[in-house]
């Protein structure tokens, strides 16, 4: 798993930069080592940077496994506290998939509440930022 996490500790914001493979198994490995940091709260939200990650194939099998893993993951750490993930990906060429990917993975071919893709790093802070004042 080639990945880089930087917890911002004054935004409570948790950046996971993909370096290497993007595989959908890694998903609930980064959560994990996510939440065992020290400073880690339920009030920490995601921005996952696909933009340097190598984008694979998915399979829909997988996904659905994974997916119903990092739903409780999610429920057990977060317990009901609103958390946020920004798909960051400048990447012209890459964005298209990791839209298909998320709003495949939510079912409804959207993207699902709660999570959006964003250009830059400085959108996906504000977009944050905006949802966590509209609570």
């Amino acid at each position: 798993m080639k990945h880089l996490i930087e917890l911002d500790r004054d935004r409570q914001i948790a950046i996971v930069r993909y370096k290497g493979e993007v595989r959908v198994d890694h998903a609930p490995d980064i959560i994990r080592s996510i939440v065992r940091n020290s400073d880690w709260t339920p009030r920490y939200s995601r921005i996952i940077d696909y933009s340097s990650g190598l984008l694979g194939e998915m399979d829909f099998t997988e996904l659905n496994r994974i997916k119903s893993e990092l739903v409780a993951l999610i429920a057990q750490y977060y317990k009901g506290h609103p958390h946020y993930t920004a798909h960051l990906c400048h990447d012209p060429t890459k964005a298209p998939i990791v839209d298909y990917w998320v709003s495949a993975a939510s079912g409804t071919g959207r993207y699902p509440a709660g999570q959006a893709r964003f250009n830059t790093e400085a959108e996906a802070i504000h977009w944050i930022e905006k949802m966590r004042a509209a609570e």
